[in-house]
């Protein structure tokens, strides 16, 4: 790595959320006329499928990297947020932001460490399909975990379909549900916290009729310090059937949501400490905001050719409407676009191999437009830009079962990405394609009934989004855009895992290394100026990601259980001239929870957890600016009857424990520590009550 030693905006009409609430509408009423004229189709349930295949997803499951949101006996009240419900998986680091649902700091493996609230670094899907824009980023705020009815972590290059996306690894949404049923909820808690929403999954309709299920979700708070104030309103939908007797299984689904979210903004060490409830003066002034409208349409058709093999065809389209009005010194961006996405995967049994061959086709185009910030106004524009990207790949693996428990999976990947800018300034327009190819080797053995070990060896590659190649330029009042041309980064991993269950034992551990090359590190000054983004030489990245879960008792009614998840991280610089050996910024060494449960079908319900970080989490590159760990305990409980309603409290930070959730980005140099504005105060402690009808 080199190192760097160195009123509202005019916005798309389509921003508000009564557009979005006509979106809604217009979703459930579309969903319900396809259901009702497919009355005469046969029932089907459609499971989800990746190049990975049911196996992966199986072993994801067994190996306790999954979460269910939408079906947990505590979580009929508990609500969830994207990062409580993430910080529970194995490799999974979440590092909270303002506290709400803005964008949290998500790590898998050591990536997308990055100032930008736009996730890099992970591969999304929904339903087995990218939520990612062509050019590899997502917004994370979009997601409402109240519509998803499972999440599976898949950390690394396990996931074939992860491994030409992003280095972190892959996080599969699944909304679908096989069983009729619904739900609806309300909490509300201090500072204005409202959150309700209702999700069904109807019986079919007629005697063999469509399946359909949607949802709508609405959150609400005002935040606990100023300048915090959050909504979102989000919707889903899907209706799934078969075309005739021998004709495709088609699954036809909806996505839309709307986040808005003020930004109150990092604070120094000490102000974090001492007063974390206040904003620095230039937050006051500039009034970070963002607000974006996503909306998403996919087509889904599998052809079962017998009870395994089968070939799909989908498409998605999906549409974005950003305008992020960020602090003067990086301006306002107004960001409006689509993304079409086509695949084709297919699945073959032959003998002992079965097959899977996958291509993907994607393509996205921007129009993005960026003024000066006056003080919370729109100054001059200083940018004009048409922002093209595509993504193609192809992957073939080969699962091969040799007997005695054994298995060998092999295959490789092909990717050819290219992002390019046009416009003004001319400084800012560019062409960046990365043509690579990826390669895979596994070994796993069961070595007893439930118990696998596995060895895997793969490469995955990574091309740099337009959030690492266009990088806002000059002093705040003259700003201006520059192209930074970027190679892709790639990784090496070698990882060794045991998984399996013992009585009333599930566990899971993986160990692993990885020499990456090229790591995309973006990085802002001590003010909070972007300073682009930089290729680094080498860095290595090694960890330990376990998980453990233990019934210590239950039967047909009632159980009690206990899960406890840790992760230990490590990335260092081990080629650059400035940092050798230094630990990289803004990934802390120990991340983990653990909670003990006691739920039933019926009466008490209760769940006691805690979630830590331990170890020092640096601010900057150079390791002289950083926060230690800490622990905080979380309560919920509740009351369910028979007949699916329930009461409940939710406490979190049981203990108001003043802590530092963690830091806005990352910086080269901390020249001065004492002035420099990076760090994001954590929750005090906050009660939240409601109720909730399960049928």
């Amino acid at each position: 790595m080199s190192a760097i030693h160195t009123e509202a905006s005019p916005r798309p009409p389509c921003f508000g959320a009564p557009r979005m609430r006509r979106w809604s509408v217009a979703f459930l009423v579309a969903v319900s006329s396809l259901a009702a004229r497919a009355h005469e189709t046969e029932v089907v349930v459609l499971d989800p499928l990746t190049i990975a295949g049911e196996r992966s997803r199986a072993d994801a499951r067994d190996a306790l990297r999954s979460v269910t949101p939408g079906a947990q006996p505590a979580g009929a009240g508990a609500l969830p947020t994207l990062s409580s419900q993430l910080v529970g998986l194995p490799g999974v680091v979440m590092q909270e932001s303002f506290g709400g649902f803005d964008p949290p700091r998500l790590t898998l493996r050591g990536s997308g460490l990055q100032s930008a609230p736009v996730s890099r670094g992970v591969a999304w899907t929904l339903d087995g399909l990218p939520l990612n824009a062509a050019d590899g980023s997502f917004l994370a705020a979009a997601i409402e975990p109240a519509l998803i009815e499972e999440i599976v972590a898949m950390p690394g290059a396990s996931d074939p379909q992860a491994a030409v996306t992003a280095l972190g690894g892959a996080l599969h949404l699944n909304s679908g549900n096989e069983e009729a049923s619904g739900r609806a909820w309300l909490s509300h808690g201090p500072d204005g916290f409202l959150r309700g929403g209702i999700a069904a999954h109807c019986h079919p309709i007629g005697d063999n009729g469509a399946r359909v299920w949607g949802g709508v979700a609405h959150a609400a708070w005002d935040g606990w310090r100023p300048q915090s104030t959050q909504r979102r309103l989000a919707a889903s939908a899907a209706v799934a059937t078969r075309l005739g007797e021998h004709g495709p299984a088609v699954r036809l689904s909806l996505y839309a949501a709307a986040p808005r979210f003020d930004v109150p903004g990092p604070l120094t060490l000490a102000a974090a400490t001492d007063t974390p409830q206040s904003i620095s003066a230039v937050v006051a002034a500039d009034r970070p905001r963002r607000e974006t409208d996503f909306g998403r349409i996919a087509l889904d058709l599998t052809w079962t050719h017998d009870t395994e093999d089968h070939t799909r065809l989908a498409i998605v389209a999906q549409h974005t409407d950003d305008w992020f009005r960020q602090l003067r010194a990086n301006g306002i961006a107004a960001t409006a676009g689509g993304d079409l996405t086509a695949l084709l995967e297919m699945r073959r049994t032959a003998g002992d191999h079965v097959v899977r061959v996958g291509l993907r086709a994607r393509d996205g185009r921007r129009d993005q437009t960026r003024w000066l910030n006056l003080d919370g106004a729109t100054g001059t524009r200083f940018a004009a830009l048409d922002l093209e990207a595509s993504h193609a790949a192809v992957s073939i693996d080969d699962c091969w079962t040799l007997g005695g428990g054994w298995t060998i999976e092999t295959g490789f990947s092909a990717v050819d990405a290219i992002c390019e800018a046009a416009g003004t300034p001319v400084g800012a327009t560019g062409r960046v394609e990365t043509r690579e190819f990826a390669s895979r080797l596994a070994l796993s053995w069961q070595a007893a009934a439930a118990c696998t070990l596995t060895a895997r060896a793969a490469r995955a590659i990574e091309a740099p989004s337009f959030e690492d190649l266009l990088a806002t330029r000059g002093a705040p009042g003259a700003l201006t855009v520059g192209w930074t041309p970027l190679r892709a980064q790639q990784a090496d991993t070698l990882e060794l895992g045991v998984s399996g269950r013992a009585g009333a034992f599930a566990y899971t551990c993986t160990a692993y290394t990885a020499c990456w090359d090229a790591e995309l590190l973006r990085l802002a000054d001590d003010s909070g100026a972007a300073l682009g983004t930089v290729n680094a030489s080498r860095t290595d990245h090694h960890g330990v990601e376990a998980a453990l879960s233990w019934r210590l008792w239950g039967d047909d009614e009632r159980s009690l259980e206990f899960t406890a998840t840790h992760t230990w991280s490590t990335a260092t610089f081990e080629d650059d001239d400035v940092y050798l050996g230094r630990r990289i910024a803004g990934l802390p060494p120990h991340f983990g929870s653990a909670r003990l449960t006691w739920a039933g079908e019926a009466g008490l319900f209760a769940s006691l957890g805690a979630t830590w970080v331990g170890g020092t989490t640096w601010a900057d590159h150079a390791n002289t600016l950083g926060y230690s760990g800490s622990t905080l305990v979380q309560l919920r409980a509740g009351w369910m009857d028979r007949r699916g309603w329930s009461v409940h409290v939710d406490v979190d930070n049981l203990l108001d424990r003043a802590t530092i959730a963690s830091t806005s980005g990352v910086i080269d140099l901390a020249r001065n520590p004492a002035t420099t504005a990076l760090f994001l105060p954590g929750l005090p402690r906050q009660v939240r009550c409601g109720f909730s009808w399960i049928w």
